[in-house]
Order: structure tokens, then C-alpha cells, then sequence
């Protein structure tokens, strides 16, 4: 039996209230679809209910958000992009612990933290994508061990596996 696939596209911004979460909770369990797939765009912070729910309901989300602290919280794969292009794509702990791309590296370092004094002191890396020349070798999203894929040119590539792997 060929299965059914409801998609529930859902712009959230500020989810915090058990009220909220209730009102996902009771659309969700009405929804009469084996499987589903929610898109949830930017500002949403789950409050920890968004891990529930995918639990509960076997739901897959699409979570689209500049909060890399909430990205890191709900999702367990990571895509970062960059101008429209996926630039860096993996585990979520892999990415995190272990970015690449310059890009993703740039994205990371504004992640705030929350001691001031680390904060104050902390050094920003600002991303400047002339650094890249593509005009003798062609980029291309090459993974780099256990799905951790990573965009860039050949010898982009190669500095990017002495970086993972020493």
C-alpha cells in the first residue's frame, strides 16, 4: 500500500507557550496522514517540545533559522548555505564540533556566548568568499567521511581533510 505524506508548512516565531505547543500537538494528532513533513522557518525556539513531537508523531523538520544555538538544540542534521548553496552538510555534533567551510566557521564564531567576559574578548571571524578562486578548478560538495560533506575545489578539498583528520 502506497503510503500518504501530509506536508504542514508552519512560519513560527517564538514558539514558548505550552498553548502553542498544544495547538501543534492537537494539529498534528488530527492530521490523517501516516507520515509527516513540517517546515518550520527561523525565530522558532521549541522550548524542548519540538524533540516531543517529533518523537510522538514520527515527524521530520525542515527548520530553517539563523539561531544556531536553536539549530544546534533541534536538529540532528545539519545544512549550512551560503548565497543559496549548501556549503557544509552533516551530523549535526560533526558540524558543530568540527566546521570546515569558512563560511560555517564565520557563522559559528557569532554564536553568542553567554559568559560576558568570554563574550567581550571572543575574536569573530568574518567571511570573505574572494578568498575561494574558482576559476581553474571546478567546486563541487565532496564528502569527506560519514557524510560530512563539504563544498569547495579540489585543493579547497584537500586542506579541508588535513583539517578533519590532521
Amino acid at each position: 500500500m502506497e503510503k500518504s505524506y501530509k506536508v504542514v508548512f508552519s512560519i513560527l516565531h517564538y514558539v514558548t507557550s505550552e498553548k502553542t505547543i498544544k495547538c501543534i500537538d492537537t494539529i498534528t494528532e488530527n492530521l490523517a496522514y501516516d507520515n509527516y513533513l513540517i517546515y518550520v522557518v527561523d525565530n522558532c525556539s521549541p522550548n524542548g517540545s519540538g524533540k516531543e513531537l517529533q518523537e510522538k508523531y514520527k515527524l521530520t523538520y525542515l527548520f530553517i533559522s539563523h539561531d544556531l544555538s536553536v539549530v544546534e538544540h533541534i536538529s540532528d542534521t545539519v545544512g549550512v548555505m551560503y548565497l543559496g548553496n549548501l556549503v557544509e552538510y552533516g551530523d549535526k555534533a560533526d558540524i558543530f564540533r568540527n566546521p570546515l567551510h569558512p563560511y560555517t566557521k564565520a557563522l559559528f564564531s557569532a554564536i553568542p556566548v553567554p559568559d560576558p567576559q568570554i563574550e567581550k574578548n571572543k575574536k569573530l571571524i568574518v567571511y570573505d568568499p574572494s578568498v575561494h578562486d574558482y576559476s581553474t578548478e571546478q567546486p563541487e560538495l565532496t564528502d569527506l567521511g560519514n557524510g560530512h560533506m563539504v563544498f569547495g575545489s579540489p585543493t579547497e578539498i584537500e586542506h579541508y581533510r588535513e583539517l578533519r583528520f590532521g
